[in-house]
């Protein structure tokens, strides 16, 4: 049974958090969303992929001002509008509060997987002090974020009616917290040599031969795990 979000003020463990409807006149979205947090339909056009993080609900931890946590829900992250939803027995909400971050845990195959996300870094380009990054890797000399945006596009396709899709791009950023800085990386030696020549010596040390390859996540959080030691 789908239901509509609408403006709750939900109260758990004696913190007040807010929630309300993602739903805006000029959002893609309309008011039905299944219980997975999807929305079913784009101003009657369907759309293809989901937004969510991923289709699954997770435990987590929700930290907000003032020392404020949540965290007997369930929950899902909305990558197209940044935004945390929680879930109440059958009904869906949304976090409208500004949040200092959150961690989302899930267990697969007997493995438990926590993805951490954070805001209030510098802004940067078009992006404010709310924007919201996953952190890969939480170093005191500097920290790797990953911001990854899931947009609705169109898709044409011959002699099809126009489809609507979801579509990723993703972007990294280096943080160093001793001088509160936040710099645009991309996934290779050579690129990042030039974005953090103070931390040249150990880049170049870490795979001369891959400087002219892009560098997979793991092997990009690897590498700037090396940079804090």
């Amino acid at each position: 049974m789908f239901k509509s979000l609408f403006t709750v003020i939900a109260s758990c463990l004696l913190v007040v958090t807010h929630a309300q409807s993602i739903s805006r006149p000029t959002s893609v979205f309309e008011e039905s969303y299944g219980q997975d947090g999807k929305p079913m339909t784009t101003k009657g056009k369907l759309i293809e992929c989901s937004p969510m993080f991923q289709e699954s609900w997770f435990s987590g931890i929700v930290q907000m001002n003032k020392g404020k946590v949540f965290t007997d829900d369930l929950f899902q992250y909305n990558l197209a509008t940044q935004q945390l939803f929680f879930k109440k027995d059958t009904s869906v909400f949304a976090f409208t509060e500004p949040l200092l971050g959150f961690s989302l845990t899930k267990a697969e195959k007997g493995v438990e997987h926590t993805y951490q996300f954070k805001n209030g870094y510098p802004p940067i380009g078009k992006f404010g002090t709310n924007c919201i990054y996953q952190l890969l890797v939480n170093g005191c000399k500097v920290q790797l974020l990953k911001l990854q945006e899931r947009k609705a596009q169109e898709r044409y396709e011959y002699n099809q009616p126009i489809k609507w899709v979801y579509k990723d791009e993703i972007s990294w950023y280096a943080y160093l917290p001793a001088t509160r800085q936040i710099r645009a990386v991309k996934n290779n030696i050579a690129a990042i040599t030039q974005t953090l020549p103070e931390f040249s010596t150990v880049i170049n040390r870490f795979d001369v031969n891959k400087k002219g390859k892009k560098l997979d996540e793991p092997t990009l959080s690897l590498l700037f795990e090396s940079l804090n030691k």
